[in-house]
């Protein structure tokens, strides 16, 4: 199991809901935005957070559920561990934050959320949103870039994975 608070040093924890406050559903962009978030410039990749919306955040594996945000900085990042020692005089930390997801897996831990290539870019896939989905980090890591691992979940006409059936878009 990953300890992804020593990874990561982590700032503010937020709930699905509360992200989704703060950016509504992202607008078709594939352009990462930096926001204030509690004082502290944050990078938000708004693909990502469309994915997320789209797969009802939920690993489309697995199922586990996206149930918080962290906003984090790498913790071995050599700028983090320089800043954490020498604090910034603006009353920032100085750290580059950014939005990571997390859900809790079926054992009850705690697992990262992470965007995967659908058709795997070594197998051509692109990096269009039509070519993502959700998957917790450990079935991503099982996953890697086989083709046939997600051939079960459900696909529309064109070929393309959908969330599943009995889950609600959120808007």
């Amino acid at each position: 199991m990953t300890n992804w608070g020593k990874i990561y040093h982590r700032k503010s924890r937020f709930t699905k809901d509360e992200i989704y406050d703060m950016f509504g559903r992202p607008p078709v962009n594939r352009s990462k935005i930096v926001h204030t978030i509690n004082g502290e410039r944050t990078s938000v990749n708004q693909l990502r957070l469309r994915v997320f919306w789209s797969s009802n955040f939920r690993c489309q594996a697995c199922q586990a559920e996206l149930t918080h945000f962290y906003q984090e900085a790498h913790a071995n990042d050599p700028q983090v561990k320089y800043l954490l020692e020498f604090p910034p005089v603006d009353g920032t930390s100085g750290f580059k934050f950014h939005l990571n997801a997390y859900g809790i897996n079926s054992y009850g831990h705690e697992c990262m959320m992470t965007i995967d290539h659908i058709r795997p870019k070594a197998h051509g896939g692109s990096n269009r949103e039509r070519n993502l989905t959700t998957l917790c980090s450990n079935c991503n890591g099982k996953k890697g870039a086989d083709l046939n691992w997600l051939k079960d979940l459900p696909r529309n006409s064109q070929g393309i994975l959908v969330p599943r059936p009995h889950l609600q878009n959120r808007e």
